[in-house]
């Protein structure tokens, strides 16, 4: 049936009402028809995060070591288990806020950008969250909230756990000495349009991490220290390996930091040879590094083992 021919008979339906109701319910139809507009202009307008990179850009800007997992597509890979030895608290404190909230990170998570230095840690999640539930969790520990934001005691003295809706998918937290640490995260986001890495999961090291990375395991830390000349190091885990990025000032210094790179490689071969090396270790990973550089930026490349992947399971 044509258009016109519809339109006929839509005409022919109405034609019964009065003229008068007829007459108002043309402007009122476009009335509707405006606000439903300008609901969806002003909704999509205050909605600060869009895609999941918006996550990052909610950061506060500053030195930070930035970690980002789309935890969603780790679900559907099925590789969540990937996740399963990171700890956030003790076992029985995750148990009881599962519990008191309802929110469990490996079924109500899609994505989570972390940034964190010596004395703070912000998170920023989309996902599905209870509000009501974190409210009643924040007032059974000693917290309060107000308006759409809960401060809670920590659970080491001097530190608190702030929380903030974003909006209805996305959820903010600051864990820090300050009290009101979550402001720092309010909308709209303040760091730097940075490019943000095509990867389920990357991490961003800070300057502060990259000249004292004491935090990181022995074998990482050393390769670590050959990128301390680096403006900025990236590493990004695709399911069969892992991927660098750093950039330097120019490409001589980058030439230098692969060569060291290269040799750190061949000495930490060296040593695992003198051993039984297990293939699922960080060691056997980090010995089948390749590196190049492409102008003032190094590149390399770990592959990753199907044994590695199962053992962090």
């Amino acid at each position: 049936m044509s258009f016109g021919n519809r339109h006929a008979r839509f005409r022919g339906r109405v034609n019964w009402l009065p003229s008068s109701v007829r007459r108002f319910l043309v402007p009122a139809g476009a009335v509707v028809a405006a606000a439903l507009i300008l609901f969806g202009i002003q909704y999509y307008r205050y909605r600060f995060v869009r895609h999941n990179s918006d996550l990052v850009r909610l950061l506060p800007p500053g030195d930070l070591t930035i970690v980002y997992t789309d935890l969603s597509l780790l679900r559907r890979a099925q590789l969540l288990g990937l996740l399963s030895n990171i700890k956030v608290a003790s076992d029985q404190e995750y148990a009881d806020f599962v519990r008191q909230t309802g929110f469990d990170y490996t079924r109500d998570l899609d994505a989570i950008a972390i940034g964190t230095d010596a004395s703070q840690t912000f998170l920023v999640g989309r996902g599905r969250f209870a509000w009501d539930k974190l409210k009643g969790f924040a007032a059974a520990h000693q917290g309060w909230c107000t308006g759409v934001g809960c401060q809670v005691p920590a659970t080491i003295p001097g530190r608190w756990v702030n929380l903030i809706t974003v909006q209805p998918d996305v959820l903010a937290v600051a864990i820090g000495t300050s009290p009101s640490g979550a402001d720092n995260l309010r909308p709209p986001g303040r760091r730097v349009q940075e490019l943000i890495p095509n990867a389920p999961v990357w991490a961003k090291l800070s300057h502060s991490m990259m000249l004292n990375p004491t935090a990181l395991p022995l074998p990482v830390r050393i390769f670590v220290i050959s990128l301390q000349s680096a403006g900025s190091v990236t590493i990004s885990a695709i399911p069969d390996r892992l991927e660098l990025e750093a950039t330097f000032a120019n490409s001589a210094t980058a030439d230098t930091a692969m060569r060291q790179l290269q040799m750190q490689t061949r000495i930490l071969t060296a040593a695992l040879s003198k051993e039984k090396v297990d293939s699922a270790s960080i060691g056997s990973l980090l010995i089948g590094g390749n590196f190049w550089v492409a102008g003032n930026e190094l590149r390399g490349q770990w592959p990753v083992r199907p044994e590695l992947l199962r053992a962090l399971e």
